[in-house]
C-alpha cells in the first residue's frame, strides 16, 4: 500500500464508498454524510482545530480586539474517541515562508500591506496552539 493525497470538495469527494481508514480535516468545514460514506468501518477521523493562543502574537498586531478560536463542537454522527491540545513556540523565517504563512491564513485580508511586509522582512515569531481531536461513527461504538 503506499499513500495517496487529492485535494478535493468535502461535498462530493472522489473516493470509494469505504474506502478510507483515516480521513484528516484540518481547518476546515466538513460534510459528515461525505465522512461516514468514505469512511471504512471502525475508521477513525482526525480534526484539526485552532486553540485560544494560535498565532496570537499576529492577531495581537492586526486585530484591536482579539477573540479567542472557539472550542471545537461535536461533529454530527461521530464520537468523540481523544482530544490532545498541541502548542509549540512557532519561528517562521524572514521572506517567503513568513509570506506563504500569511497568504494561508484569513488574516491576508484584514492587515494593511504596510504590516504585512514588516512581518514578511521580519519574519514570525509566536505560538502554534492546536486541538487534534479523533473521531469515530456513531455506529462503530
Amino acid at each position: 500500500y503506499g499513500e495517496s493525497y487529492a485535494v478535493a470538495s468535502v461535498y462530493a469527494l472522489p473516493l470509494a464508498t469505504a474506502s478510507m481508514e483515516v480521513i484528516s480535516r484540518i481547518y476546515a468545514p466538513s460534510e459528515t454524510a461525505e465522512l461516514k460514506r468514505v469512511l471504512l468501518p471502525g475508521g477513525r477521523v482526525i480534526v484539526v482545530t485552532p486553540a485560544d493562543e494560535h498565532l496570537i502574537g499576529l492577531r495581537q498586531r492586526i486585530y484591536q480586539v482579539v477573540r479567542p478560536h472557539p472550542e471545537p463542537g461535536p461533529l454530527e454522527g461521530f464520537v468523540a474517541l481523544e482530544q490532545q491540545r498541541v502548542s509549540f513556540a512557532l519561528n517562521v523565517p524572514a521572506g517567503e515562508l513568513t509570506a506563504s504563512l500569511l497568504k494561508m491564513t484569513p488574516f491576508a485580508w484584514k492587515m494593511d500591506e504596510q504590516l504585512q511586509q514588516q512581518l514578511i522582512a521580519a519574519g514570525i515569531q509566536d505560538t502554534a496552539d492546536f486541538y487534534l481531536t479523533v473521531y469515530v461513527a456513531e455506529s462503530d461504538v
